[in-house]
């Protein structure tokens, strides 16, 4: 049973919870979608990049994907497949992509062993607009404020960091265990962030590494409140930690528009749903039954799309909690929604782009 700390995590002394929801497995549909349109990346060597940490831009209009060796990163517009940039005079390998809001910007983390900075690129020339510098080990995931205004980064040094796009200073560091959890686990890897569509929180998806050899690897979700004006700085205390015995490691996290939900996915194959007030499980996708690398929600946050490591993109009915598409790709997968909700564009380790359908049925 999963369990759930208000406050500061203290082990040992836990407030459980109840699920809100079962586990559920749906039927995939045959008819669920219909391929729309299928892209080869212009230039792309499917032995050279790195589909994830791959994103598509907010507007679906560009898609951007690191090297596997050289430190380049690719930008490619979806409507053509025609190659838009390739950033050649980054110094550090690319652990971590994120688009701005508007798709005008794209921000990277380092993720090599000498490189952990966050850069800011400006698409039309190409420059290095900003770069922040603090994190000691690598930088694995980015996510920016619905406004733009600020950038918010996760490392595997145990900390996400909040940075000021404009004045390029750093604004809040929070350490993802405190010392109480550090007493069983001796430290913690951030995997994910993500910040919600409302402005109000923050969250991290980590994994954690007990002290002792016989325990496994495990999962901690990481909650703050977000209000820059002042609240932000004082919130230094998560306003809900999921216990790090209840899940595996975090691998995925996104929010629902218009909801109160978390999203996340593990590396058991599981994808969660926790609404952010009452710290409850609304939501147990379970179906992959491999590592969950990305999942996405659409617009109105209707359907739940998710990666994993077994090469099929599956479509969830967010309200029936059951698989209304099973769509097939090639390794690990990027994810995109269109506005309207009807279509997810996917990337997937071959270099070619795949526009889909989702279908209205029933699941």
């Amino acid at each position: 049973m999963l369990r759930f700390i208000q406050g500061i995590v203290v082990v040992g002394l836990l407030l459980t919870f109840s699920y809100f929801a079962t586990a559920q497995r749906g039927t995939p549909n045959p008819q669920g979608y219909r391929e729309l349109r299928q892209l080869e990346l212009e230039s792309c060597d499917a032995d050279s990049i790195i589909v994830l940490p791959g994103a598509f831009s907010p507007d679906n209009n560009l898609f951007a994907a690191p090297g596997r060796f050289d430190r380049a990163i690719g930008i490619w517009d979806t409507r053509t497949g025609s190659t838009v940039l390739i950033v050649r005079d980054n110094p550090s390998l690319v652990a971590a992509l994120a688009w701005s809001p508007d798709s005008s910007k794209l921000a990277s983390g380092g993720g090599g062993a000498f490189g952990h900075e966050v850069r800011v690129w400006d698409i039309m020339s190409g420059e290095n607009i900003s770069t922040f510098a603090g994190h000691q080990n690598a930088v694995r995931s980015l996510a920016w404020s619905p406004d733009g205004r600020m950038l918010l980064s996760g490392s595997w040094d145990n900390t996400i960091r909040i940075w000021d796009i404009a004045t390029e200073q750093l604004l809040v560091t929070y350490e993802v265990i405190d010392l109480e959890i550090q007493r069983h686990f001796r430290d913690a890897q951030v995997e994910t962030v993500s910040w919600s569509y409302d402005d109000s929180v923050i969250a991290a998806g980590s994994t954690v590494i007990p002290r002792s050899m016989t325990r496994d690897w495990s999962g901690l979700v990481t909650i703050w409140h977000d209000s820059l004006e002042p609240a932000l700085v004082r919130s230094e205390t998560p306003i809900l930690s999921i216990d790090p015995i209840g899940t595996g490691p975090i691998t995925a996290m996104t929010w629902i528009p218009d909801s109160q939900l978390l999203v996340v996915g593990d590396d058991a194959g599981f994808i969660w749903a926790w609404n952010k007030n009452t710290t409850e499980v609304s939501i147990v996708l379970d179906g992959h039954g491999e590592a969950i690398h990305m999942v996405s929600t659409n617009p109105d946050g209707t359907r739940i799309a998710g990666s994993s490591d077994n090469g099929t993109v599956y479509i969830w009915d967010v309200d029936a909690f059951g698989i209304i598409a099973e769509i097939p790709s090639v390794g690990r997968t990027a994810l995109g929604w269109n506005q309207g909700g009807t279509n997810v564009f996917t990337a997937g380790s071959d270099c070619i782009i795949h526009i889909w359908e989702v279908l209205t049925v029933d699941p």
